[in-house]
């Protein structure tokens, strides 16, 4: 369970560290130039900013687990978490040129979640989708929410190589990994968080090839 959970913590804050030296490196180069893009340096300081944030978001949750308090709950929209997470990647997704193909439905009702935890569950998807496409040409991200009855869906795919079928059913294994380095952790995680929402999610290869992830919250009920 240590071992479990210092993999997580590491993993979680890994992802927006490196997206702040990313985009440090690159807002550097663009400086260096010799006409500098201040538009362009302004906007990676805007994103600088955002993702040291989740990563301060990250740790207090971590904080608060520490101290067994309850983690904040309180009705999220889906659709503002998935474009907000789709944000954080953007330097990611550009520099993979990689289409990213939205159909978020209108007007859903909200989920009972906490925002940073559900938003973590996006990015980990996604950042997995991203990596299984690297150095393909036509790649496509897709992102979907729909109500179906009392739940929501949020689907994330990808057009990449797809799940191996003999791995589906380890594909949510703590230290479980098809990629080379990789810490096995990131879905465990997200299992881990959706089932504590309340939620289930799943994973099969979609119909463009690539891998399909499902994730399914039950609808905010007020009163």
């Amino acid at each position: 369970m240590l071992g479990e959970l210092t993999a997580s913590i590491a993993h979680e804050i890994n992802q927006p560290l490196a997206a702040i030296t990313t985009n440090a490196e690159t807002g550097l180069r663009w400086l260096r130039r010799e006409t500098p893009d201040l538009g362009e340096v302004e906007d990676l300081t805007g994103s600088i900013v955002a993702d040291a944030r989740r990563a301060a978001d990250i740790i207090a949750r971590i904080r608060t687990m520490a101290s067994n308090r309850i983690p904040e709950q309180e009705p999220v929209a889906p659709n503002p978490v998935v474009a907000d997470a789709v944000a954080l990647l953007r330097h990611e997704i550009s520099r993979e040129q990689i289409e990213v193909v939205s159909d978020l439905a209108p007007d859903l009702p909200p989920v009972l979640a906490d925002r940073v935890q559900l938003q973590q569950v996006v990015v980990n998807l996604a950042i997995n989708a991203v990596h299984a496409m690297t150095g393909k040409k036509g790649a496509r991200l897709r992102l979907r929410t729909a109500r179906s009855g009392g739940s929501i869906l949020i689907e994330v795919g990808d057009n990449g190589h797809g799940i191996p079928p003999e791995n589906l059913p380890h594909i949510f294994d703590s230290f479980f990994s098809t990629k080379a380095g990789g810490m096995g952790i990131g879905l465990a995680v997200c299992r881990s968080i959706v089932e504590a929402h309340g939620g289930s999610i799943e994973a099969e290869n979609g119909p463009e090839g690539g891998a399909l992830f499902r994730c399914s919250l039950p609808v905010y009920e007020s009163g």
